[in-house]
């Protein structure tokens, strides 16, 4: 706890308002969560938006028809605070369809992402406002904490080895952009939405949009504590191989309903070689329109190359564990390192 003491009153975390703009000219900027069974972690993370320095903000919270204490708790908050707004799901929709009602519902000209467990650091938003200049969306490093608010690592991208992404084939590839860490332009969020039907998570597709239409800014220090437990723990896909099969194949329904929408007409080639190699790591072999050779003509090809040999189905499974378990405990190394 002593290194977020510290964090909290570094020198990046004093903003002041510039001197030719006044606290009633800063625009509205709404934040969109979205809930579900969350009553464990919510209040702190309600009480770390409202406690933001930026002073001009709603927040709108979807919840998914949860089952404990988090409606209760959730109608406190919007009984107490004029700019705390509710939607309740009648049934069951899932985190992106949440998100999407959330963000579909925001006022403001700016949207940031919060997930129901995480801790924003007083001047998040407003850091994050002060620096996205002309980019469509802009995202933060992460302290992560474990469930009693204890540090376990000063730095989310230091910790996972995530390096910085440019360009529309670096974010088809893998994602660095969490939904807890973003803001967004409202002119994303129109263009984006509705999601299409079929993807798996928002915050992959809104930073795929973003590059599409113009570019992401990165603010390199940690302006929020990211929570690990139970239900979020960063390296959940490091599993067994069955659970890396059934990954590789959700990866490719949502490449597949990507394609389907046909929102990015521009990566048209690059998004179906990703969902046929996605299908291959699943299938075992590839059965594609392009030839495998194909992959070495996208950004990071290589890679899915030596993958799709590594897990592709004449081996046997016994094999393919084998090589999943060795990259496995290399990644865990690293992170450890």
């Amino acid at each position: 706890m002593a290194f977020i003491s510290l964090l909290r009153n570094s020198f990046f975390m004093k903003s002041n308002f510039s001197e030719n703009q006044s606290e009633s000219d800063l625009p509205l900027i709404s934040v969109a969560m979205a809930t579900y069974n969350g009553d464990r972690y919510l209040e702190e993370q309600i009480d770390s938006i409202l406690s933001q320095t930026y002073p001009n903000l709603e927040i709108v919270i979807c919840d998914d028809l949860s089952r404990d204490s988090t409606r209760e708790i959730l109608q406190r908050y919007e009984k107490a605070h004029d700019n705390v707004s509710l939607i309740f799901n009648s049934e069951n929709k899932g985190v992106v369809r949440s998100f999407e009602t959330a963000i579909s519902l925001c006022k403001g000209d700016f949207i940031a992402l919060s997930d129901q467990d995480d801790i924003f650091l007083p001047e998040k938003i407003f850091e994050l406002y002060r620096h996205i200049g002309d980019a469509y969306l802009i995202h933060c490093d992460s302290v992560l904490i474990d469930s009693k608010g204890n540090t376990l690592h000063p730095s989310y991208f230091a910790y996972s080895k995530t390096k910085d992404k440019h360009v529309f084939t670096d974010y088809l590839l893998g994602n660095n952009v969490t939904g807890n860490s973003v803001l967004i332009r409202k002119e994303l969020a129109r263009f984006s939405l509705p999601f299409p039907k079929g993807i798996r998570m928002h915050d992959h597709y809104l930073a795929l949009a973003a590059c599409y239409l113009g570019k992401i800014e990165f603010f390199d220090l940690p302006l929020q504590l990211y929570r690990q437990h139970d239900k979020n723990v960063i390296g959940a896909n490091l599993g067994n191989f069955d659970t890396f099969l059934k990954e590789s194949r959700k990866g490719y329904l949502s490449d597949h309903s990507i394609l389907r929408a046909g929102i990015f007409p521009k990566y048209k080639k690059e998004i179906e070689l990703q969902r046929d190699f996605k299908r291959a790591i699943f299938k075992g072999k590839w059965k594609s329109r392009y030839s495998l050779l194909k992959l070495l003509d996208v950004p990071g090809g290589k890679k899915m190359m030596v993958y799709y040999f590594l897990f592709c189905g004449f081996w046997g499974d016994p094999i393919r564990n084998l090589f999943y378990s060795l990259l496995t405990s290399m990644k865990k190394t690293k992170q450890s390192a």
